[in-house]
């Protein structure tokens, strides 16, 4: 093999490597993004609730 060769092979492998991991890296933030806005969406549905219950006992 020439250098040439190995240069673009060593090239190749290395964009494909990054690449991967770019992708699987994008994936889990995406991941770790969704389950912070889930969380964050359960828990101000659960402060609505709370104070619509104690705005409904305040009325009552």
């Amino acid at each position: 093999m020439t250098t040439i060769e190995h240069m673009m092979l060593a090239s190749v492998f290395g964009c494909v490597w990054g690449w991967l991991l770019g992708s699987i890296i994008f994936i889990v933030a995406d991941l770790i993004h969704t389950a912070i806005r889930k969380r964050k969406d359960k828990r101000e549905k659960q402060r609505q609730e709370a104070m619509m219950a104690e705005n409904k006992k305040t009325t009552e």
